[in-house]
């Protein structure tokens, strides 16, 4: 409804100028909660790229692994807490970065993904993963990772639309069933000057330090 969208706008610029995704995404899926009653649920993924760390800063609610290009090594790989340059915020214990609207105050971590020149980021909807092959299995995290492996990452433009391509070409069918979507973040690594006041007034925001 438009209340509901005018309730999420009014939290994004909430939170728009704090680096640290925690506060937004669970005040978002409170939102989901009260809005949908417990009757529906929704996933996400939220980025925000950290220009003083040359980061990018993501949380996932429940949704699919993006999957993520590694340009310095022509590697693709799962984006999780587990590779070991990126950094998980990992405070919490218990149930964490579950869907949106599934229990009250919800909380949720944050991965500090260090990007190079190059990069790319591949977030989808889970028509891609659920995507059946001829005996009927889906396809998974995996298998989709398996199909961009072979994908050209120096050619951004292209790879959205080569992958799904792709998931179409291994079930045999050009319809998958449900709304396709994956979008592609390209990091360009373009120079910015970053003053020291700056660079030290956006890390106290991340820590929690100022206003």
């Amino acid at each position: 409804s438009e209340t509901t969208l005018a309730t999420k706008q009014g939290l994004v610029r909430k939170h728009i100028n704090d680096p640290n995704q925690s506060a937004l995404i669970r005040a978002l899926s409170d939102s989901v909660l009260e809005a949908e009653q417990g009757s529906h649920f929704a996933t996400a993924v939220l980025a925000t790229y950290f220009a003083p760390a040359g980061a990018l800063l993501v949380t996932i609610a429940g949704h699919p692994c993006p999957v993520w290009y590694r340009a310095d090594r022509a590697e693709w790989t799962l984006l999780s807490g587990h590779i070991g340059d990126v950094r998980d915020s990992g405070e919490v214990e218990g149930a964490r970065n579950l869907p949106l609207g599934i229990i009250p105050g919800t909380d949720y971590t944050q991965l500090q993904v260090p990007l190079a020149k190059g990069d790319l980021l591949v977030v989808y909807t889970d028509a891609l993963i659920e995507a059946k092959s001829a005996d009927g299995s889906q396809l998974g995290e995996e298998g989709l990772l398996g199909l961009a492996s072979g994908l050209d990452g120096s050619i951004p433009h292209e790879v959205g639309a080569e992958l799904v391509a792709r998931v179409r070409a291994h079930t045999g069918a050009s319809d998958l069933g449900d709304d396709v979507t994956a979008m592609v973040l390209h990091h360009s690594a373009a120079a910015r000057h970053i003053g020291v006041a700056e660079r030290l007034s956006a890390f106290g925001k991340m820590l929690g330090i100022g206003g």
